[in-house]
């Protein structure tokens, strides 16, 4: 990554934009991978912010927007800010549905049901649901992404002492 950046002038110019979005990217999920949080909230704002392209010009693309989203929203979860998060990952997952990541919506459903459980365990258990239902659609129920939405409904059914359930 760091060689990267030391390149970028390297880049052919008509490449250059989509380069450094990458590099940015790139920076944040490193950021994520690492538990730096306040890496992943800094990386995941700037490219956020309007004109948030590597140039400033031009608005970052919806799937990269969407990105940049789901992480901050996960992020503000590992650290209580639940309205927050909630708020990044219902946007998040909505704008992965409307660009057809729908791996990525799933991430923003589970995620996003978590920051609800502070508020409505029936909220959270709709979303979670959601979740589910969308990974199962897509063949990945026994894959990670699921796993967010199995342990998430499986904590809100002991909570509300649903056992058989939750098992």
């Amino acid at each position: 990554l760091a060689r990267a950046e030391q390149q970028v002038m390297a880049v052919p110019a008509d490449r250059r934009e989509r380069f450094q979005v990458n590099l940015a990217i790139m920076r944040l999920s490193l950021a994520q991978r690492r538990g730096n949080l306040p890496v992943v909230v800094e990386e995941a704002q700037r490219l956020l912010a309007p004109g948030g392209g590597p140039d400033g010009a031009r608005p970052l693309p919806d799937q990269d927007r969407a990105l940049a989203l789901i992480t901050l929203g996960i992020a503000e979860l590992w650290v209580f800010r639940a309205e927050e998060a909630e708020q990044h990952l219902e946007e998040g997952a909505a704008l992965a549905r409307r660009v057809g990541r729908p791996w990525l919506q799933v991430s923003a459903l589970a995620h996003g049901a978590w920051a609800a459980s502070f508020r409505s365990l029936a909220v959270a258990a709709e979303r979670f649901g959601w979740a589910d239902e969308l990974a199962g659609e897509h063949g990945w129920a026994e894959e990670p992404v699921a796993a967010v939405a199995y342990t998430g409904l499986g904590t809100v059914r002991v909570w509300q002492l649903r056992l058989d359930d939750a098992e």
